[in-house]
C-alpha cells in the first residue's frame, strides 16, 4: 500500500528531526554547488545563477552572501589566492 502524507506534514517532520527547514537545506545544497562552480572558474556568476535556478544574478549574489558570508566575487578571489600558495 501507499502511505500518503501532506507536504506540510513532511516539512514539519523534517524540521522536528533536523531543527532546520527543508528549504534552507536545499539553499545550502545550492550554495555548495555554487562554491564548486565558482572554484572551477568556467562560468560567470550569471551562468551559475541560471544553472542553480535563481531568477537573477542579483538574487543569487544576495543569497550567496547571506549564507556563505562572502560575496561571490570575494569567494572567487579567496579561491584564486589559495590556489597560488
Amino acid at each position: 500500500g501507499h502511505l500518503l502524507f501532506s507536504k506540510t506534514y513532511l516539512k514539519q517532520i523534517y524540521k522536528k528531526w533536523t531543527g532546520d527547514s527543508i528549504m534552507h537545506h536545499f539553499l545550502l545544497m545550492k550554495m555548495n554547488a555554487a562554491r564548486r562552480l565558482i572554484s572551477e572558474q568556467q562560468y560567470t556568476f550569471t551562468e551559475i545563477a541560471q544553472k542553480l535556478g535563481f531568477c537573477s544574478v542579483h538574487h543569487f549574489s544576495r543569497t550567496f552572501s547571506r549564507l556563505v558570508h562572502l560575496t561571490p566575487s570575494e569567494y572567487a578571489r579567496s579561491v584564486q589566492s589559495r590556489g597560488m600558495l
